[in-house]
């Protein structure tokens, strides 16, 4: 169902993309533009939920201090807070609930048509096969299995396979293989087991994996080869964004203390720490720890899914931006609007 609902239509709509602009790289950053303005609705939701809550930070504070011992109170009284704000304290769970399918399908999508042949062959819709292009790397696929044939040292399995699939290998031939069927020719018969490992004899890229015509998205930023520096400076961006979009939703509170001083300041008094303090203190680590960590992920994996993580931070980050801008402004209109109510009762 996962595959049917979320991989199938997501592979598809990049395949689209490509055979449309015929430039990998810029289908890509078509492809994480589109899926970020199609979660838009959504993320906008959750970005106004956070600035809510943010803003209700002392309100609740001051709950939690008020009842303290007394949870059932707390509990009622926090609850009636969010229903005066609109706001539903789980609500970011549900929009992540959403977002987190998207997001491994996009994964499992982008690395099928990057490097996975038995995918290739097994996910397009009729209609996509039909395309020129996407019938041009079908055939690369088809022609790299007749190629991997002939190197098996077995010379009746040879055969049978040539018998079964063609010689060469005919497109029609792999469709009509089952998944199973195409993941064992692929990853089991299709494989050498030199020095104990095991490598599949046919593997990508199966078309021309660039952004621009010369920047090669077919391998990784940091690999055995060494450092591809273009596709590194492509990660650097995509852990900038991430930075910065961690910095934008990060409350910017002058009194806010660390996780240190909570502590110390907890062992002097022999008190419990404030939770809200704890969980601010800790939210604006882990927040800036993702940075780093978005970065090592697109440097180590295939170099178009490094460069849909660039885009995809960068839309986000103009995305709560605007976001931000717009709640700016109404609280400007409403802040004149007050005045001018304020004028004409004087008046």
């Amino acid at each position: 169902m996962f595959e049917t609902f979320i991989v199938q239509p997501i592979f598809n709509l990049l395949v689209l993309l490509y055979a449309l602009v015929g430039d990998f790289g810029i289908a890509v950053i078509i492809f994480a533009v589109l899926i970020r303005l199609l979660m838009w609705p959504l993320l906008k939701k959750q970005l106004h939920q956070g600035k809510v809550m943010r803003e209700l930070q002392p309100q609740i504070k001051e709950i939690r201090k008020k009842n303290k011992g007394n949870r059932q109170k707390e509990s009622q009284e926090m609850m009636a807070l969010y229903k005066k704000h609109g706001v539903n304290p789980l609500g970011s769970i549900g929009l992540l609930a959403v977002q987190l399918p998207v997001f491994f399908g996009l994964f499992s999508a982008l690395r099928s048509f990057i490097s996975s042949p038995e995918r290739l062959m097994e996910l397009p819709y009729s209609f996509v096969r039909n395309i020129e292009s996407v019938k041009e790397i079908l055939a690369s696929v088809a022609f790299k299995a007749t190629e991997a044939i002939k190197t098996l040292p077995d010379a009746d399995l040879k055969a049978q396979l040539f018998e079964k699939l063609g010689n060469p290998v005919s497109v029609d031939a792999l469709h009509e293989l089952s998944k199973p069927e195409l993941n064992t020719l692929f990853n089991t018969t299709l494989t050498s087991n030199a020095d104990n490992t095991v490598t599949q004899l046919v593997q990508g890229p199966f078309f021309d994996q660039h952004l621009f015509w010369f920047i090669d998205l077919s391998g990784r930023a940091i690999s055995d080869a060494g450092i591809y520096l273009p596709v590194l400076l492509i990660a650097a961006l995509a852990g900038v964004f991430q930075y910065l979009q961690t910095k934008q939703m990060t409350p910017q509170d002058k009194n806010k203390k660390s996780l240190k001083q909570i502590m110390e300041e907890s062992a002097k008094s022999g008190k419990q720490p404030d939770q809200a303090e704890v969980s601010a203190a800790v939210g604006g680590k882990m927040g800036l720890f993702f940075a780093p960590f978005i970065f090592i992920i697109s440097a180590t994996v295939p170099a178009g899914l490094a460069l849909y993580f660039a885009t995809s931070g960068a839309t986000g980050y103009l995305q709560t931006r605007h976001v931000l801008n717009e709640d700016v402004e109404e609280m400007e209109e409403i802040a004149d609007k007050a005045e001018k109510k304020k004028a004409k009762r004087k008046k």
